[in-house]
């Protein structure tokens, strides 16, 4: 819907877009969710999300597309913008889950956050077991194989349906939204503690999956251009590296080794 009120369309091509996309999107389709599916609100109005900003990340595809077909040597701005518009949408999501807790009155909230709750109960279910393990390595080996297989499935699902990679940044943004707002029922301190707990690593996965994301994207770009882009194409390579990366890295200050 927001992409109607963008009468030009390279102003699409715009981080505040994307950022307040992130919000809208998400407060808005949280109540649609609790009024068309109750039982399941919390997965529904992450769906529901995704499938609202589709629009915009298909233009902004489209558009890069077409600059780096008109401008091949902007190939580099081209990518790093995608990745912008990345965060930018990541940070709004973030906005628009927490409002969406704050605001919509109990006990609809919890509802909204019950498969969000269910998850966190695992990962501190699957912490538990990792800070039991006789050695770090065993830890760094488990955190690397899951992070690693859901960095390949946001490489398929960006590359397949576009979207795929925010479903995974929604659901992901949903759950640390969730994570800060049962610590702020309690104290701020707390919220804030939190935070600032899961920021190491967390920012080095969110940037490894943000990375599969553009480089699920980028293969689609180098496909629907008119002409093939060699520097579009190892790009692509040096993405995905650069992905692999920022997961190494995760897991490495997750398990305790640095």
């Amino acid at each position: 819907m927001l992409e109607y009120f963008v009468t030009d369309r390279r102003r699409i091509f715009s981080p505040l877009v994307f950022f307040v996309a992130g919000a809208f999107y998400t407060l808005l389709s949280a109540v649609i969710a609790l009024i068309l599916f109750p039982n399941h609100a919390s997965v529904a109005f992450i769906l529901l999300t995704t499938v609202a900003v589709a629009p915009i990340l298909f233009r902004a595809i489209t558009l890069a597309a077409e600059l780096i077909d008109e401008y091949p040597h902007l190939v580099l701005v081209a990518q790093s913008w995608l990745f912008i518009l990345y965060f930018s949408y990541m940070l709004g999501a973030l906005l628009g889950f927490q409002l969406s807790y704050l605001l919509i009155p109990s006990p609809e909230k919890y509802i909204l956050m019950q498969e969000q709750v269910r998850e966190l109960r695992m990962i501190e279910g699957v912490r538990a077991e990792l800070s039991g393990m006789a050695t770090k390595e065993a830890a760094f080996w488990t955190i690397l194989t899951n992070n690693l297989r859901v960095y390949i499935i946001a490489i398929f699902l960006s590359f397949l349906y576009g979207t795929g990679g925010m479903l995974l940044l929604n659901w992901n943004a949903s759950i640390i939204a969730t994570l800060i707002y049962e610590k702020m029922t309690k104290s701020p301190l707390l919220a804030a503690g939190a935070a600032l707990s899961i920021l190491p690593h967390s920012t080095l996965e969110f940037l490894g999956y943000f990375t599969g994301g553009i480089t699920g994207i980028l293969i689609g770009v180098a496909i629907i251009q008119e002409g093939w882009n060699r520097r579009l194409l190892r790009d692509v390579v040096l993405y995905f590296l650069l992905g692999i990366g920022f997961i190494l890295l995760g897991a490495m200050m997750e398990s305790g080794f640095i």
